[in-house]
């Protein structure tokens, strides 16, 4: 389910837009145990936005310690954007 959303989130501008400013922010919390595919949404919904003056703000609360994946888990630091 999500690299269906990822899929048309790539294909379609107009609907990171639509996302983009329906939402003043975007919590990602346990962000420890988002995936690549996750983390590459929000970057896509963030990405269309970052100029324009309805963007949202991304809050992100996770802790590396309680990580269900190690393998998967993008690192805390990395930053989106």
């Amino acid at each position: 389910m999500i690299n269906f959303v990822l899929e048309k989130f790539e294909k379609d501008k107009e609907l990171r837009l639509f996302y983009a400013e329906q939402y003043q922010f975007i919590m990602l919390d346990e962000f420890q145990d988002t995936n690549n595919a996750q983390n590459e949404i929000v970057n896509l919904i963030l990405g269309e936005s970052i100029d324009h003056p309805l963007a949202p703000s991304l809050v992100r609360r996770g802790d590396k310690t309680l990580s269900l994946n190690n393998s998967e888990q993008p690192s805390p630091l990395t930053p989106l954007l």
